[in-house]
């Protein structure tokens, strides 16, 4: 592919290739720049989609948007679908589709005769040439920076992927940590509200791993949709604020 060069006033930005992110993409929702591990270099804090979804992409089944004139009339279609054993699907059911897509009404008059079709079979030569958005992963963690351009991805632990990731901070020390905290609710019935993560802290080693440790226990104890985290240093510490969509902004210390 030929590399993406944009234009400004100090020059040229030029787009460089990152395998190890490029192998992987998702639904990012935020990075944060750190060093994390303390080797020097700066690493990058990911927070994506998460794992408590029914939505789950990976390599050999990953999550697709198609974006099209399916119908052909004028009006550009976006379709989600996922595979499951390398058959894609549509995510969503017969009623939701058939509001982009009239036409559907009459090829499958009921649900059962809907029901269980792949993409294909559904809609025929109209994806044909459309190319999609592709995810394989909404697994939230740490781009490690080994040098040289080169990053290695780590995955938080399970108890920090319930929820999209939309804060993060890092706490620099011996070990270091990292604050992170989200959730979303402007989602269709069909898919849920996102609303499971309650405010995660967890501890570095020197290897790069994670402990996660529990709200009630730490004290960073968040409810609603958090969108960022913020560190401020003040004379008498270092405070973060946290950011909670239609609610006033919360501020913790660390109580040593």
């Amino acid at each position: 592919m030929p590399v993406k060069v944009f234009m400004n006033k100090k020059g040229k930005f030029v787009e460089l290739k990152q395998p190890e992110m490029e192998k992987q993409p998702g639904w990012w929702q935020r990075i944060v720049l750190a060093d994390v591990n303390g080797d020097g270099k700066i690493d990058i804090i990911a927070g994506n989609y998460g794992w408590n979804s029914k939505l789950q992409p990976t390599p050999a089944d990953p999550v697709k948007l198609y974006l099209t004139d399916i119908d052909k009339n004028g009006i550009v279609d976006p379709l989600l679908t996922h595979s499951v054993d390398g058959k894609e699907y549509t995510f969503l059911g017969k009623g939701d589709i058939e509001k982009q897509v009239p036409l559907l009404k009459k090829k499958y008059l009921y649900y059962h005769d809907y029901a269980g079709k792949t993409v294909g079979q559904i809609f025929g030569d109209s994806l044909k040439g459309s190319v999609p958005l592709k995810v394989t992963s909404f697994t939230s963690g740490v781009f490690y920076n080994k040098g040289n351009g080169k990053f290695q991805f780590k995955a938080f632990p399970p108890a920090a992927q319930t929820a999209p990731l939309f804060g993060l901070a890092s706490i620099p020390g011996n070990p270091d940590y990292i604050l992170a905290g989200g959730n979303f609710s402007g989602v269709l019935p069909f898919e849920g509200r996102y609303d499971a993560d309650f405010g995660d802290l967890m501890s570095v080693d020197k290897n790069g791993d994670f402990k996660w440790a529990s709200p009630v226990s730490t004290g960073f104890l968040l409810r609603g949709e958090v969108r960022d985290i913020k560190a401020i240093k003040t004379a008498s510490g270092t405070i973060y604020a946290v950011a909670v969509n239609n609610n006033a902004i919360k501020f913790f210390k660390i109580n040593n």
